[in-house]
């Protein structure tokens, strides 16, 4: 199931970008957040997803 509500987190891409914040070492999350760094996690996910 790829999009399952309207909402920011109801869909497989953005759960999946969720999983892999909460899975980062706390001292890394920050780094996620950020504008350069989150993109580049962000197009990881988008590239596993396919």
């Amino acid at each position: 199931m790829g999009t399952w509500d309207i909402g920011h987190f109801d869909n497989d891409t953005a759960a999946d970008f969720s999983g892999a914040l909460k899975d980062a070492a706390p001292g890394e999350r920050a780094g996620l957040l950020r504008a350069e760094q989150g993109i580049r996690a962000l197009r990881e996910v988008l590239a596993q997803a396919g």
